[in-house]
């Protein structure tokens, strides 16, 4: 007889959540990332899916591919957050199915895998800073959202700066000069992101963002 299937405590609900996509190669791609940034534990990706819809007053009759995730339901709205920004349907379907019982070890696998993962910070500096300008630029092209800050660095200075975020958690700042001191020639770095893996990956790209814009350490 198989094991017997055991009921989710309330404290770790665990979901499926179904998204389509137009080819194997982008569901592969969506899967990939969600399951790297922790978002989903595992992801089924059903090929060759018929879907007949209508969209936009026509009827269409499409192949697409399924894509079965499993994640923590307290998960979820992150999730659809995340696929939103990486789909490139314009209205993407994303459909939460909560799980009344699952099978215990693996219950507790989904949530250990789903387990967000540590914010990690790098701190550097750049220069020289009258490309400063062209370095933001090049940073733009990663998509993010940026806003402009400024901040108190003690009791009377005072500093401007750039915050950009991108739609995994992970983000840039870029400080400019202190408004209350004489010009210096660089200009203070820092960016976050969830685990050292990203983190790394993240401070390769602004430095190469920096190298574009003739900036160096």
């Amino acid at each position: 007889m198989g094991a017997r299937k055991k009921s989710a405590p309330p404290e770790k609900q665990v979901s499926v959540v179904l998204v389509t996509a137009p080819d194997e190669a982008a569901a592969a791609t969506l899967a990939r990332t969600l399951v790297d940034e922790r978002l989903i534990a595992c992801a089924n990706l059903v090929p060759k899916v018929r879907s007949i819809f209508r969209w936009k007053g026509v009827i269409h009759d499409a192949d697409e591919v399924l894509v079965v995730m499993k994640t923590r339901s307290t998960a979820v709205d992150a999730l659809i957050a995340r696929v939103k920004a990486l789909h490139s349907y314009t209205v993407p379907e994303v459909l939460e199915l909560p799980v009344r019982a699952s099978f215990g070890p693996y219950l507790d696998w989904v949530w250990q895998e789903t387990e967000p993962e540590a914010r990690v910070d790098r701190r550097f500096r750049l220069k020289p800073v009258d490309r400063i300008g062209a370095f933001k630029i090049a940073i733009d092209a990663f998509g993010g959202v940026s806003e402009g800050v400024h901040i108190r660095v003690d009791m009377n200075e005072y500093q401007d700066g750039t915050i950009w975020r991108f739609p995994d958690g992970s983000g840039v700042c870029v400080m400019n000069e202190r408004t209350d001191v004489a010009p210096q020639d660089d200009f203070e770095v820092e960016l976050w992101a969830a685990g050292a893996t990203r983190a790394e990956a993240l401070q390769l790209k602004v430095m190469g963002a920096a190298a574009s814009a003739g900036v160096s350490i």
